[in-house]
């Protein structure tokens, strides 16, 4: 395949990532945050439903990084 394209595939699945990656980082001292001052979410749905909604989700997320990245054009 052309080599341009390659490249331009490989640095906006980097872009996307790094936006993934930051956005989780960003979740995360929400969550100690909201932790800290005493917020406790409970969730009325079974461990199990949760725990497959979390690969759905996850296999979303791979799903649209690679869709996505394909999608980039050469320079």
């Amino acid at each position: 395949k052309d080599e341009a394209v390659n490249n331009a595939r490989r640095d906006r699945g980097t872009l996307i990532s790094s936006g993934l990656i930051a956005g989780g980082a960003l979740f995360g001292v929400f969550a100690a945050l909201t932790r800290f001052f005493g917020f406790e979410y409970v969730c009325g749905l079974p461990v199990t439903t949760l725990q497959i909604l979390g690969v759905v989700a996850y296999a979303l997320l791979i799903a649209y990084l690679y869709i996505d990245s394909l999608k980039a054009r050469k320079l």
